[in-house]
């Protein structure tokens, strides 16, 4: 599952200002071995990949089985988003 939203703040987590061009990609179901690495791969096919940022357990480290993915262009999120929605990235 990706779904596409509109950054809610105007800071990203390093402080840093976001670009009112770039786009955040929820990204679901993930295989719960996936690495950022992956999960960047995966959508670095539809323009320029900012950041990834997948969910983890405090506690044991482990993928909770889904992130966020920041694309550099809305146009490139909304072509992410059509592409890879109910795409198995790695094995579950």
């Amino acid at each position: 599952m990706v779904l596409l939203g509109k950054s809610a703040a105007a800071l990203n987590r390093d402080n840093k200002p976001v670009s009112q061009e770039e786009s955040n990609l929820f990204v679901g179901d993930l295989a719960r071995g996936l690495s950022e690495k992956e999960l960047q791969a995966a959508f670095a096919q539809f323009g320029r990949v900012v950041t990834v940022n997948i969910k983890r357990d405090k506690n044991t480290g482990k993928n909770l089985g889904y992130g966020f993915v920041r694309m550099g262009m809305h146009e490139e999120a909304v072509i992410a988003k059509d592409s890879m929605h109910r795409y198995v990235i790695g094995n579950c």
